[in-house]
């Protein structure tokens, strides 16, 4: 037979599962979709005093969104646990749109160094960062977490590449950038026509005359060059 004190031990572990079973249950159906979103605009106007009007569901945990209609950025909010700790907190990306035009003045210092005529894009990743983070918050801070994306474009001749990007990469380490950076030699009527939205179709259709993606703040790092075939016109 089961003595008494076995008896309250299982009945002990057995109310421990039902109350953890519970407690994921109610975690889980916390906000209805709607609700959740809500929940995200509130965090977001809270934060930033401002007010996003359009706003989706992209994952369980996350909410995509913008200030308007007519505005082409992604913020990205989420409620999730940021450090492995399980605690689940709202945090976001929607400072690095902030402060997107410092952060092109400061790329835009380096790359003319080394192109006198070059266009430069800057991509924000769906990454977030912590809460901690305000508009406050050091630049350098957002440049070492590195959740955003550089493509450099030039007409110069191939011919110094491997000096360009040492020269590259000793500037944005100077500024400590952690960022990928993906430069692209092109013809002088390619780089003419180029615009933010033709990225993709460089790539992909090679109207390039050289092409590579490297980390700025990497000093050993293996270049994996490419080479074009203009597969396409770019237009």
């Amino acid at each position: 037979m089961i003595g008494e004190p076995a008896m309250k031990n299982k009945r002990t572990y057995l109310v421990l599962i039902i109350v953890l079973l519970l407690s994921f249950v109610n975690t889980a159906c916390m906000w209805t979709e709607e609700g959740f979103i809500e929940e995200a605009k509130k965090y977001m106007k809270n934060k930033y005093k401002e007010s996003f009007g359009m706003a989706s569901m992209y994952d369980k945990d996350e909410v995509i969104m913008s200030l308007n209609k007519n505005q082409k950025i992604r913020v990205v909010a989420r409620y999730a646990d940021f450090d492995e700790d399980g605690k689940k907190e709202w945090h976001d990306n929607y400072l690095y749109y902030l402060r997107k035009d410092e952060m092109y003045k400061d790329i835009k210092e380096i790359v003319d160094t080394v192109y006198e005529n070059n266009k430069i894009y800057i991509k924000i990743d769906r990454i977030t960062m912590p809460n901690t983070f305000t508009v406050e918050t050091d630049i350098v801070e957002l440049y070492k977490r590195g959740t955003f994306n550089v493509y450099i474009y030039t007409d110069k001749d191939i011919l110094d590449r491997e000096e360009d990007v040492l020269k590259l990469k000793q500037g944005m380490s100077d500024k400590q950038m952690e960022c990928m950076v993906c430069l692209v030699y092109l013809r002088n009527e390619d780089f003419v026509k180029m615009s933010e939205d033709k990225i993709d179709k460089v790539s992909s259709y090679k109207i390039y005359n050289a092409e590579v993606y490297f980390f700025a703040h990497k000093k050993e790092e293996e270049l994996k060059w490419r080479y074009g075939e203009f597969e396409k016109d770019l237009e």
